[in-house]
């Protein structure tokens, strides 16, 4: 018996220029990606991110925007 899954949500980006010195960026990235998540209130969300390797910022990048889904909704 197949298993249904309801609506699922795949991002892919290249974050590289994210983790410049100027944190503007990333912030508008971070709001706009946060409200896309919420918007399609997908069940589950795959995330892809490329272009991180040797980024000294990566894991506080990475645990802000964990830290973003502690807010969702888990309906």
């Amino acid at each position: 018996m197949a298993t249904q899954v309801g609506r699922v949500l795949l991002i892919t980006v290249n974050v590289g220029s994210l983790f410049e010195q100027d944190r503007r960026l990333q912030d508008a990235w971070l709001r706009t990606f946060t409200k896309r998540i919420n918007d399609e209130m997908a069940e589950i969300v795959v995330i892809h991110m490329q272009e991180t390797g040797g980024k000294q910022l990566v894991i506080p990048f990475t645990r802000n925007v964990l830290g973003k889904f502690q807010n969702l909704s888990m309906n």
